[in-house]
């Protein structure tokens, strides 16, 4: 097959449906391909994706490869690398597009290198410069005061990682219509057996996916009272996220940070709780419908960001407002 101006997606999949990532980047992919007059074509791995061909093309696919193995589970990356890199080497895409999940984050390398490209990793951006149908990345980085912007401007195909969170899933429409095509999975013996993979239940929803977020500051003081952030998420059915400050402090664990240098979410609602509503944090702060602040400092930055300013100690107000929630 002679190459052709494709961009090729390949969606992760979790359990019997597309997982919100997958959603992500057949959005961008969608975007990116009609900027480019391009075909999407989405690559479904699994044991049973047949199933899934339908909704992809509804996200934004005109063409869905189906490869199906009982190898082929999330997280087993061996494994899916030796089925991916046949197709690409076949289809022959500008673009190759994935999650910059931590699946994601290991494909995008290891294939690029296989393929003699470059990888652009963990964008929060992709756009496209039309004059030389370049993809463009961009991440912000240093503290969020720099945004780096990265292309491979000869090599093909174009990889690319796109950060969860970085778009909203578009809409699915169902008067889209496409082709589905099954490809070949050959089993490939590798040095790596996998055992499975198992999700701990999560107390509360992923930061990226949550529509309710409360994020707390130094102002917090201790873990002690960071815990009560974790509190008013669990009542109002959320997640709880940090500043980078509180993380570098102790208060808070890497993993729940959000910014710049953290995560990125995209609430309805975002409580900001003992922080200053420094730049840095909120770059990682999404379109949120309602930001709610509590703070004892009533020209403290946050104030400008929110609908509603809670002027005061978060660690006394935050255990009235659970009491007024527990007698809803």
């Amino acid at each position: 097959m002679t190459a052709h101006r494709d961009i090729l997606v390949v969606p992760e999949i979790r359990g019997e449906k597309l997982a919100k990532s997958g959603l992500e980047i057949l959005t961008k992919a969608r975007e990116l391909g009609d900027t480019l007059g391009a075909r999407v074509e989405a690559l479904l791995l699994g044991p049973a994706v047949a199933a899934l061909a339908e909704s992809t093309i509804h996200h934004g696919a005109d063409i869905v490869l189906t490869g199906e193995s009982e190898a082929l589970t999330l997280g087993n990356v061996d494994a899916h690398f030796h089925a991916i890199l046949p197709v690409v080497k076949e289809r022959k895409p500008e673009i190759l597009l994935f999650s910059a999940t931590p699946m994601g984050l290991d494909l995008a390398p290891r294939l690029a290198a296989a393929l003699g490209t470059g990888a652009l990793a963990d964008a929060t951006k992709l756009e496209i410069d039309e004059t030389d149908r370049l993809l463009v990345a961009k991440r912000l980085t240093y503290d969020g005061s720099i945004e780096a912007v990265a292309t491979i401007p000869k090599a093909r195909p174009q990889v690319a990682s796109l950060r969860p969170g970085a778009v909203r899933p578009g809409y699915p429409d169902e008067s889209r219509y496409g082709r589905v095509e099954g490809v070949e999975v050959v089993e490939h013996r590798t040095r790596v057996r996998f055992l499975g993979l198992e999700d701990a239940p999560p107390a509360t929803p992923p930061l990226e996916t949550a529509e309710v977020v409360v994020s707390g500051g130094l102002g917090l003081g201790s873990r002690d009272g960071m815990k009560l952030v974790d509190d008013l998420a669990r009542a109002l059915g959320g997640a709880p996220g940090a500043t980078r400050a509180a993380v570098q402090f102790g208060l808070a664990d890497a993993d729940r940070q959000v910014g710049a240098t953290g995560r990125r979410v995209k609430p309805r609602l975002y409580v900001a709780a003992g922080l200053s509503g420094q730049f840095e944090h909120f770059v990682g702060v999404t379109s949120p419908e309602l930001v709610v602040a509590i703070n004892p400092d009533k020209k403290a930055p946050v104030s400008k960001l929110a609908q509603y300013h809670l002027v005061g100690d978060a660690r006394t107000l935050i255990p009235a407002i659970l009491e007024e929630l527990k007698r809803e």
